[in-house]
């Protein structure tokens, strides 16, 4: 699809798969019906909801754009719903997650998954597993009280595995855990840490 402004898309029965590399507008939301379905799509995307319906669906969110087509000609996502997507598949581009995904695997294999902090016992995002696999995860603290951070913050609840590249935003800039130490623990008064189990990820500060 390229470049398209549609109303409510129903792809009804069957094993459907619908890529994007242009602009797609929909006044509704994307149902991908009963079967093994694959929706693949780049930031350029408006939609109230993608809805994998039943099966073993996969949603593969990506940064790849038609040649020659801007980023400026395309305008970006308003934000959607995702639900009944088995695995969701990040391979590059940057994207924000939060809300219950528990019924789903998020792969992070390239490109930059961002989760935003709102509440400290309550974690901003839920899925069955969460794994970055070349990709890069960002905690956002910019919407936090600078002044209230100390202590633990449940960032993700599920299986977490495989974390490599992590950074903390904090008032619109960013901060590499590993590399930005000193920064770090000049802004927060402490050094963060990371910790994940089976129950989750977790940030202390």
């Amino acid at each position: 699809i390229n470049a398209v402004t549609l109303q409510t898309i129903d792809m009804g029965d069957g094993a459907d798969q619908i890529t994007n590399i242009g602009s797609l507008k929909t006044d509704g939301g994307i149902l991908m019906g009963r079967g093994d379905d694959t929706l693949t799509t780049n930031l350029y995307i408006e939609a109230t909801v993608l809805d994998g319906g039943v099966g073993n669906d996969t949603l593969i969110l990506n940064n790849t754009t038609e040649a020659g087509i801007s980023g400026a000609e395309l305008g970006d996502s308003n934000g959607f719903d995702i639900k009944n997507f088995e695995t969701i598949q990040q391979t590059d581009g940057t994207w924000n997650f939060d809300g219950d995904y528990t019924k789903s695997d998020l792969l992070i294999e390239g490109g930059t998954a961002e989760i935003q902090l709102k509440k400290r016992n309550q974690a901003a995002l839920a899925v069955d597993s969460f794994q970055i696999d070349g990709g890069e995860l960002t905690i956002d603290l910019s919407k936090l009280n600078s002044a209230d951070l100390t202590g633990t913050w449940s960032v993700i609840k599920g299986s977490v595995s495989r974390l490599s590249t992590t950074s903390l935003k904090i008032d619109g800039e960013t901060y590499n855990i590993m590399n930005d130490g000193d920064a770090l623990e000049d802004i927060l008064g402490t050094s963060p840490e990371l910790s994940s189990t089976k129950r989750g990820l977790f940030l202390t500060i």
